[in-house]
């Protein structure tokens, strides 16, 4: 097992799926099962695609969200086997959930088990041929207008952390997991406020404070 960044390490002569490699696998990963889990099983799979490169390399947010469909999937049916796994028995477990729910837990799915054809644990991916669920066209968030800007900054005064938050976004139009992590470390000589998006890896600058002569 060798981590990008990180020192490797060995891994048992075993089956992928065995409970001899999956618990190491997991160990050096530091993703620790919460029940033994047994070997061909779903919640094995589960276990063993939290713990390898290709959802480790999924932004934080992606990986925290689909990390908890992965685990409520693997308390529903992780005992299942996962070679018998077919399309029916995941549109049975959608079905269970509506609109946008539904087709997170299906891209959590295809995850899974894409990774696992790709690892020869099953012959081929049983969620490809399954749609996604049609969603109503909702228009996003309404935008705030001045007069509710007004109102927010009229509640909460300066000092205060909610007053903070929203100046913060306001002025950048950073997203929450980005402005959570900024301070004056971000702002540079120039007077640029920059940070890397950590949903995107992309760069962003924001004119932050600028001498009267520019």
């Amino acid at each position: 097992y060798r981590p990008k960044g990180r020192k490797g390490s060995p891994m048992p002569d075993a089956a992928p799926d065995s409970p001899a490699f999956l618990a190491a696998y997991a160990d050096a990963a530091g993703e620790t099962p919460r029940a033994p889990v047994r070997s061909g099983s779903i919640g094995a799979a589960v276990v063993a695609y939290k713990a390898c490169d290709r959802f480790l390399a999924l932004a934080p947010t992606t990986r925290a969200q689909r990390g908890r469909i992965l685990d409520d999937i693997a308390r529903q049916v992780g005992h299942a086997p996962l070679a018998p796994l077919r399309d029916r028995h995941i549109r049975a477990d959608l079905d269970r959930h509506q609109g946008h729910v539904a087709n997170n837990r299906l891209k959590a799915w295809r995850g899974l088990l894409s990774w696992a054809a790709e690892a020869r644990l099953i012959e081929r991916d049983p969620s490809e041929g399954i749609a996604k669920r049609r969603t109503p066209r909702t228009g996003g968030h309404v935008p705030w207008s001045a007069e509710d800007v007004a109102r927010f900054r009229a509640r909460w005064p300066l000092g205060t952390p909610q007053r903070l938050a929203f100046e913060l976004i306001h002025w950048t139009g950073a997203r929450v997991s980005d402005a959570v992590r900024l301070g004056e470390r971000n702002v540079d000589a120039d007077g640029f406020l920059a940070f890397v998006q950590r949903k995107t890896g992309g760069a962003a600058f924001v004119p932050w404070r600028r001498g009267v002569s520019d």
